[in-house]
């Protein structure tokens, strides 16, 4: 406390030092710092959807009204990774609505603007020509909002595109960080502002700790710059290695606005081997319902003139209230069977709260508070039901599912050997937010791998890949993390010439693989299929398997092998629509046509070549279109076919082109069928046509055979 209270005193020094006229002329810098406002928290939510965005158009107007230079952000402008929509239009429109017009911005920045904004638009918004921007916003990126994907881009890279934020502090890599200011000058006073965005704390912490952090100072007159350090990492200590102890810093900084901490300790303090101030602003919003987030919401106007600073605390009048207070059953005037008594008990006191949070108000409209009473029920105790509770206070708090927290305090009945009095330990509070944060999904996933380790891949990346799929939903995380880490032990077995220098062996035991389940497929079809197309389909894939460049061709003959032949050329055009139904299937006499094909000689060659049309598989193979008429149809045909066609010494089969003298009827009896053969082919089905020739027989249907390119004929 003394130490607190000596650095209050030595800053209250350094604000006396800078007198009124000083702090109103042209050399001293005002700057707006807000850190953590969490736009669209909660947004769908009824009563609180609009808290992040009113208490952000608070800021701003509090910075027009007090005319700073600029406005300054320490992260998480955004509470989601990926904004929705509504979320983003409304911060473009507040953003338009209060950093734009025609005042003159009374600052120049000195430094390289390409490195500071290593974007499409190399420079601060307000220099650009085409925009006038007379209050600039200046922001790095939270842990919330921070760059993801394959392009790591965040939602102020968007916001950046649109000249409304100008977004520093990103680093590409976190292993190895060099940090260059924006360098700024008003009148005769210098301003460095280094930023870094937010990188995961047990790395930084490592980076840190290698010095490998590095600090770029202006070549010229170092000691004349005041410097300001803005982060956003963890500041209180969650583990070994989890937050960025202050020794890291370096002793050279002035300021330090320290963001992600929620609790507001905006008041600037200085340890006792530091050279820098400190100060945690805190957020601006409360998005959890636990200690920190109960005290009083503030930002600053932070005025900096040479080497001296002074900071004016700005209370936040649209800040929903939050109180929230501790109570033991067990200390009350209470028995564990008063059941009624206990209830009507935490009612009075939580209206107690409410009236409490009420008063707090510095607003004319009143908002429903935030109200969180944590109850001890020891001592024989039982918990409630908060339902009751909710219908109670609904329409009096912004919170009424969450206004009781029920814990325990037990005592551990085990002893130790040193008959030491056993210790009373609090049971831990499932329901809080701060211990949920405690158990993290890339600490779960170490303790997995610990004991199931993978050989091929890194559990540190996978690691990684699996918070960003789990936090920021990035839903391709593991699978680019898996492909770049799968490409890098590639390159580094090609180098060491493990892998196969003849590519083609593994893409033929690739295509091996394909055939084995091709293979598996077609029997699984031919098992579930009926007698009838089982036919159907060997025969159609004897036609097409016959090998040879001339497949497709001989496709169309094997199947019109079955149809009538005979015909002039001048048939051909009709011949070609019919030799492609036939490749399918031949209508009902697939079966002899084939058996008639391999024990006959070739048919002469037509006049005309004959191009068989195919399905869109191609190859020949379309199942039957002019097969799947009705098997009715199907069996009067070939009944009739096998009573009047007769089989010559050149093996053609002809029909008879009158229906006289033949008992069959294709009308009669016969219900029309669904699909029937194409128009074409039906027209023209008494007339007799002569297929093309082919030399070769129709082989036997081998399922394995394959054509020369590798494809299933």
């Amino acid at each position: 406390m003394a130490e607190a209270a000596a650095a209050a005193a030595a800053a209250a020094d350094d604000v006396d030092d800078v007198d009124e006229d000083q702090r109103s002329d042209d050399d001293t810098f005002r700057i707006m710092v807000a850190t953590d406002c969490h736009l669209g928290y909660l947004e769908k939510d009824p009563v609180r959807g609009n808290d992040s965005f009113k208490t952000f158009e608070e800021i701003l107007i509090l910075a027009s009204d007090r005319q700073v230079d600029f406005v300054l952000l320490g992260g998480d402008l955004f509470h989601d990774n990926k904004p929705s929509r509504q979320c983003m239009h409304r911060t473009i429109e507040t953003l338009r609505r209060y950093t734009m017009g025609d005042a003159p911005v009374q600052f120049q920045i000195l430094s390289d603007t390409k490195i500071n904004f290593p974007f499409t638009f190399s420079s601060a918004n307000y220099e650009d020509p085409n925009y006038n921007v007379e209050m600039p916003v200046f922001s790095i990126h939270g842990n919330h909002d921070d760059p993801s994907g394959t392009d790591r881009l965040a939602a102020l890279d968007l916001l950046q595109a649109a000249n409304l934020v100008n977004y520093f502090g990103k680093s590409n890599s976190a292993d190895d960080i060099t940090i260059s200011p924006i360098l700024m000058q008003k009148g005769d006073t210098k301003l460095a502002i280094y930023g870094l965005g937010s990188v995961r704390d047990e790395r930084l912490h490592r980076t840190f700790a290698s010095n490998k952090v590095r600090m770029k100072r202006p070549a010229e007159d170092a000691d004349e710059w005041y410097n300001l350090f803005v982060l956003h990492q963890n500041r209180v200590k969650h583990g070994e290695k989890n937050y960025i102890p202050e020794k890291f810093l370096p002793n050279f900084l002035d300021m330090v606005i320290w963001g992600h901490e929620h609790r507001c300790e905006i008041a600037p303090e200085r340890g006792p081997n530091q050279n820098f101030f400190i100060t945690q602003p805190g957020s601006s919003i409360a998005t959890s319902l636990s200690d920190g987030e109960a005290v009083t919401k503030h930002v600053a106007l932070m005025q900096v003139n040479g080497k001296k600073f002074m900071f004016e605390k700005l209370p936040l009048k649209t800040v929903r209230p939050f109180v929230m207070e501790e109570v033991a059953l067990a200390d009350q005037d209470l028995e564990p069977t008063e059941k009624d008594k206990i209830e009507e008990f935490l009612m009075d006191k939580v209206q107690d709260l409410v009236d409490k949070a009420n008063r707090r108000q510095r607003v004319h409209e009143k908002l429903l508070p935030l109200v969180r009473l944590k109850v001890e029920y020891s001592g024989g105790f039982t918990s409630l039901p908060s339902q009751r509770f909710a219908q109670y206070f609904s329409g009096k708090v912004a919170n009424p599912k969450d206004l009781l927290l029920f814990y325990k305090r037990r005592v551990s009945h085990r002893a130790p050997r040193d008959d030491k009095r056993a210790r009373t330990t609090m049971d831990a509070d499932r329901p809080r937010p701060e211990q949920l944060t405690s158990s993290r999904v890339e600490d779960l996933v170490s303790e997995l791998l610990q004991e199931q380790p993978l050989e091929l891949l890194s559990s540190k990346t996978m690691s990684e890949a699996l918070k960003l799929f789990v936090e920021k939903e990035e839903a391709s995380s593991i699978k680019d993390s898996v492909t770049y880490q799968l490409d890098k032990k590639q390159k580094l077995l090609l180098r060491d010439g493990l892998l196969l220098e003849d590519e083609a062996d593994v893409s033929k035991a690739l295509q091996r693989d394909v055939a084995a389940q091709d293979d598996e497929a077609l029997e699984d079809a031919l098992h579930a299929a009926s007698v009838a197309e089982k036919e159907a389909i060997v025969a159609a894939a004897a036609s097409s398997s016959a090998g040879g460049r001339g497949g497709r061709r001989r496709a169309a003959n094997g199947g019109a092998s079955g149809m009538d032949v005979g015909a002039s050329a001048s048939d051909s055009e009709e011949h070609e629509d019919i030799a492609g139904a036939a490749a399918g299937g031949g209508g009902g006499r697939s079966r002899r046509s084939a058996a008639s094909a391999r024990r006959s000689p070739a048919p002469k060659r037509s006049s005309a070549k004959a191009k068989p049309k195919t399905s869109a598989r191609g190859r020949g193979t379309a199942t039957t279109r002019g097969a799947k008429a009705t098997a009715a149809s199907k069996r009067k045909r070939k009944q009739a076919s096998e009573s009047e066609g007769d089989s010559d010494e050149d093996g053609d089969v002809h029909i008879s082109e009158s229906d006289e003298g033949s008992d069959f009827d294709p009308g009669a009896g016969v219900e029309a069928p669904t699909r029937t053969v194409p128009k074409r082919a039906a027209a023209s089905k008494r007339r007799q046509f002569v297929a093309s020739d082919s030399d070769d027989e129709v082989a036997e249907f081998d399922p394995t055979k394959r054509s020369k390119k590798g494809r299933r004929r």
